[in-house]
């Protein structure tokens, strides 16, 4: 049976389709059939995912999505929130979740960057309300501890356009695979270290940066502690440098990436730590 056909069976779709295949999971859009309305499936390697872990985020994520209604909540299959699937390949465990409908962020355009920036500042808020105690670090504060005076609630950990939807006015946020504590600001770094690299390598975000920040302080009617922020992305990009002198502690992506991108990785690195 191909995973296509398993997914369908599993939710009862009655329209499958794979819509992204990356280093943590293939992604795949069901919706039809027996569904009221489309879903987000994730099918993970078991081998790579623990199943308890996992069961734990997919759990606060559910919390949060129950108190923000812009985070697209997680949905069971056949009563729980990780379905294991044993097949020909080798184990899997599979998740669901709303499917977010419109379109991805533009981090080239300011207003999206802006908007970006005020949806994180009023998730950051529905997320302190969260009990995450049961949750690690985010993956880059496990090898990079920062000081625990900073702040520890639930974070995103992996924020970026790709991961909100825009349409008629509205904003859904999915994609909190990589959920954890740490301070609400290293989230914020987390995204600027992310458009300094795409700049870095001639993707978009060159003009990311001023209107996000801008957009996160005008959201919480604070101002940033740039000094602060600045030591966040460098706790990033040493994060980096461990996984990448030690892949068998990184996140999947790192450890399962190519030489030339390692080298990519190591030369943006170098160049920030540089300044």
């Amino acid at each position: 049976m191909e995973l296509v056909e398993h997914v369908s069976a599993l939710t009862g779709a009655g329209f499958v389709r794979e819509v992204r295949g990356g280093h943590q999971s293939r992604v795949f859009e069901a919706r039809g059939g027996d569904l009221a309305r489309p879903l987000a499936v994730k099918v993970l390697d078991a081998e790579v995912s623990d199943r308890a872990e996992v069961e734990a985020r997919t759990a606060v994520v559910a919390d949060l999505a129950a108190r923000d209604r812009v985070v697209c909540g997680p949905r069971a299959l056949e009563g729980r929130l990780a379905t294991p699937l044993d097949l020909d390949a080798g184990p899997v465990l599979v998740t669901a979740s709303e499917w977010a409908e419109g379109a991805p962020l533009d981090p080239a355009d300011p207003d999206d960057a802006a908007l970006l920036g005020r949806t994180l500042a009023t998730l950051h808020v529905s997320m302190r309300a969260v009990d995450a105690s049961g949750l690690r670090p985010v993956a880059a504060l496990r090898v990079v501890p920062v000081d625990p005076a900073l702040g520890d609630q639930l974070l995103h950990g992996d924020v970026n356009h790709g991961n909100l939807r825009s349409a008629a006015g509205s904003v859904r946020v999915f994609d909190l695979d990589d959920c954890g504590r740490g301070p609400a600001l290293f989230d914020v770094a987390n995204a600027v270290y992310m458009a300094r690299f795409a700049a870095a390598v001639g993707r978009a975000g060159g003009t990311f940066e001023e209107p996000f920040l801008a957009g996160y302080a005008a959201a919480t009617g604070t101002t940033l502690d740039h000094q602060l922020l600045e030591h966040l992305v460098d706790v990033r990009v040493r994060a980096l440098v461990t996984w990448l002198d030690d892949p068998a502690t990184a996140p999947i992506g790192i450890r399962r990436a190519d030489p030339a991108w390692h080298d990519v990785l190591r030369r943006f690195a170098a160049d920030h730590l540089r300044r």
